[in-house]
């Protein structure tokens, strides 16, 4: 049964240390796959039935009475792809070849930090919005929470991960693809976090929890307390919007990460080291940044690069009149003058 092979694939990556975030992804992906294809076996699915698949998440309701974004679309392919490719390649199974499911085209992702004066107006923010119905537990949290996300550069799945026991100037967690890598926190934002923490009147192990839910004497570490990615995404769009900084559809957790790897190229970090404070797999992703930050680049070289033609022009070769038309749009009006036509 279908059911069976897709739990044993989930457990494959749960023993491959695969990250539970993305397991229990794949997991509801595969599930909604199963139940609207309504089939009981993972070799009835063919290239026509995926092809149906794709029109239908191409149409598919978000629940906010928009169409799914052609990136979450991919995210339910990819989960589809990784199955079949597990059954044929390491059960054996005479499926569909994964190499036939086509995603859609990705937009090029723009890279949009958060100015910095945003961030410092989004941190006084919980702190402003104390009242009956947000209390000053939950505004000192928040603030932690945005302060780390501002300090560190973490993932909004790697913040939600967090225990107690990361408050502390430099410790590892593991990033995504279960890759350990060493974060390091700044004694002033450090400060902030205990604050936070110091204020709890409780003992439960994740850092970041829900105060206004009831615990369960069932769960004595408060496990199930623990804020989820998507409320750490709402708090941050709405002490966002409260504050009233520009621009804030692109206020999100990653936006936070964009402004961390932003602000250390500008401030002299080499490529290779940002690379290892965000934990990228690639240098490529890091080198995207670099075209942020050209405008100082520009104003740098503008600066401290010597003008060679300071003091003189270049000659212009006899041969070549006045007005006289010359390749890349360029025209001689004199023999000291060069013009940019466009």
């Amino acid at each position: 049964m279908i059911h069976t092979t897709i739990k044993r694939f989930l457990e494959s990556y749960t023993l491959r240390k695969k990250s539970q975030n993305t397991v229990d992804h794949y997991d509801d992906y595969l599930t909604y796959f199963r139940e609207w294809a309504g089939i009981t076996q993972a070799e009835a699915v063919t290239f026509e039935l995926v092809e149906a698949y794709r029109r239908h998440l191409a149409s598919k309701d978000n629940g906010r009475g928009e169409t799914l974004k052609s990136n979450t679309q991919a995210y339910y392919l990819i989960a589809l792809k990784m199955f079949l490719k597990y059954c044929r390649l390491t059960l054996g199974m005479d499926v569909l070849d994964h190499h036939r499911i086509q995603l859609p085209d990705q937009p090029s992702a723009d890279i949009v930090p958060v100015p910095v004066e945003d961030i410092r107006r989004m941190l006084d923010q919980p702190m402003r919005s104390i009242s009956r119905r947000y209390t000053q537990l939950q505004a000192l949290r928040d603030t932690a929470i945005m302060a780390v996300l501002w300090d560190t550069g973490l993932r909004v799945s790697e913040i939600s991960r967090l225990n107690v026991e990361h408050a502390r100037p430099s410790f590892s967690i593991r990033g995504k693809g279960s890759k350990p890598y060493l974060v390091h926190i700044s004694a002033p934002i450090l400060t902030v976090l205990k604050r936070y923490l110091t204020a709890r009147p409780d003992a439960f192990t994740p850092m970041f929890i829900d105060h206004l839910a009831t615990p369960d004497p069932e769960d004595p570490q408060g496990l199930k307390l623990r804020l989820s990615v998507r409320t750490i995404q709402r708090m941050v769009k709405r002490h966002g919007t409260d504050a009233g900084v520009r621009n804030i559809d692109a206020i999100t957790p990653h936006a936070f990460r964009h402004t961390f790897c932003t602000d250390l190229i500008r401030n002299g970090a080499s490529l290779p080291e940002v690379q290892k404070a965000a934990n990228h797999s690639s240098p490529m992703t890091t080198a995207k940044y670099t075209h942020i930050v050209d405008p100082h680049l520009a104003s740098v070289h503008a600066k401290y690069h010597t003008n060679i033609l300071e003091t003189r022009p270049l000659p212009v070769p006899a041969y070549i009149q006045p007005t006289q038309r010359l390749a890349h749009n360029y025209t001689v009006s004199s023999t000291a003058d060069f013009t940019l036509n466009d």
